[in-house]
Order: C-alpha cells, then sequence, then structure tokens
C-alpha cells in the first residue's frame, strides 16, 4: 500500500512539475532577474561617484566606473523576454557608452555633444526603468534620482517635440500660385500635439532637374501651441523641380 501511495506521489509531481512539489519557489522571469541586476548596478555606480566626487577622482576613475555598470548591464540584458525593455536597456547602455566618450576627448564642443546625447538616451531610459519596470533607488540614492527624473522629463519634452516637428514635413500639401516669374507655395499646417512650441524654423531649398540648388527660403511658426493651425508659404522665382525642407531649429514654451 505504501509502495502506491508513493508511487501516486512521484506521478502527480511529475505531472505538476518540480516547483509545484518542491519548495514553493516562485519562478523569476528573465525581466525581473535584468531588473535586480541593474538596479544593483546604477546604484553603485552612483555610490561610487558620489565616493570619488568627495576624495577627488584618480587617473581614468571615471571612466571604469561606467564601464563596470555598462558591463553588468550587458550581462544582465542576455535574461530580457520583453522587447520593449531590450531597447530601453540598449538605450542606457548606449548612452552611457557616448558619455565614456566625453571623458575621452579635449575637445570642449564635441564633449558638449556627447554628453547631450547621452543624456537624451540615457536619462529617459532609466526613469522608465523605474516607473514601469520596479528598477530600485536606494534611500542614499533618492536626491540624485529626482534631480535626474527632473531632467529627464525636460529631456523626453525635447525629444518628442523634436520629432513631432520633423514628421510635420511630411504634412505639408502646399498649392502653388505663379505670377509673372515667381511661383508662390501655400499651406495650412497643425499642431497635433501636446506641446506648446514657441517657433519652429525650416530650411527650404528649392533644386533645378539637375539637383542643383538654386534658391533657399526659410518657414517659421510662432506661438505655435496645441490644436493651432497656422499657414506657411515661400515664393522663388527659379524653376523649381524639387523643393527640400529640413527642420533648421524650435523652441518650447
Amino acid at each position: 500500500m505504501k509502495k502506491i501511495i508513493m508511487s501516486i506521489a512521484v506521478t502527480l509531481c511529475i505531472l505538476v512539475g518540480i516547483t509545484g512539489c518542491g519548495s514553493g519557489e516562485k519562478s523569476v522571469s528573465g525581466d525581473e532577474t535584468f531588473i535586480k541586476e541593474a538596479s544593483k548596478a546604477v546604484n553603485k555606480r552612483w555610490n561610487e561617484q558620489t565616493a570619488a566626487e568627495k576624495r577627488g577622482y584618480k587617473e581614468n576613475e571615471g571612466v571604469e566606473i561606467l564601464e563596470r555598470e555598462i558591463n553588468s548591464f550587458e550581462k544582465a540584458k542576455e535574461n530580457i523576454e520583453d522587447k520593449e525593455l531590450l531597447n530601453i536597456a540598449n538605450n542606457y547602455i548606449e548612452g552611457t557608452k557616448i558619455q565614456i566618450e566625453s571623458f575621452k576627448t579635449n575637445d570642449y564642443e564635441l564633449e558638449d555633444k556627447y554628453l547631450r546625447e547621452s543624456e537624451s538616451l540615457r536619462k529617459p531610459a532609466l526613469v522608465s526603468m523605474v516607473d514601469n519596470y520596479g528598477l530600485e533607488i536606494d534611500k542614499s540614492n533618492e536626491q540624485t534620482y529626482k534631480d535626474f527624473k527632473a531632467q529627464a522629463t525636460v529631456i523626453q519634452e525635447d525629444n518628442e517635440a523634436k520629432k513631432f516637428a520633423e514628421e510635420l514635413i511630411s504634412k505639408m500639401e502646399f498649392k502653388k500660385s505663379k505670377e509673372y516669374d515667381w511661383t508662390h507655395y501655400e499651406a495650412v499646417v497643425e499642431n497635433t500635439s501636446d506641446i506648446n512650441f514657441e517657433s519652429i524654423f525650416y530650411k527650404v531649398q528649392i533644386k533645378d532637374k539637375d539637383g542643383i540648388v538654386v534658391d533657399n527660403a526659410t518657414l517659421c511658426l510662432e506661438n505655435f501651441n496645441s490644436g493651432n493651425k497656422q499657414k506657411i508659404d515661400f515664393s522663388t522665382d527659379k524653376a523649381s523641380k524639387d523643393i527640400l525642407i529640413t527642420l533648421d531649429m524650435y523652441n518650447i514654451k
């Protein structure tokens, strides 16, 4: 009888799986494993940077701190299952790699360029990992993260503003009218985003049949608030085959 009972118990264990008959421990997903390791890496980075700032950085220490963080992220991301989380992790890693490049140059303009590119990737990525995936920030680093998140919010809005301003180009449907030797181009555009723009400037290149730029113009949208519609126009006395419009600059209110 005991043998029969034992046989049934073993069979049940096989059917429901080892975890069901073991200690009852909950399996951990690859995403959870990544977030746990990423939490350690981020807090370790900030702790090491704080300590280095207090006593003064040793030679190459700043780069070494960031490289250790990257190595932890690279190893941990192999467990990721969620595609969006993988994309966010890659953005954070790429942002940190660009930040490392800023340490290696003596060109101030290039350093500033690297830092801006780094922040536009790394800061929104970390905030997303905290807010959407549960990455944990130690109490000792809470203020650092608050400052970090405030900057990330500004960067994210700027990224969205640039994306919308660029996408708006594809929605410009110009009507042409002719007066003597001049061709007039006119279109109406709408701000369908949630962003209030102080201004947006576009560069216009008028090309002839050979693809040569024969004239230039500027398009400007001012006080282009959310839901606002505005007319844009330009004119040229050159024979045109193609019009190329590119984003020049923009300012958010």
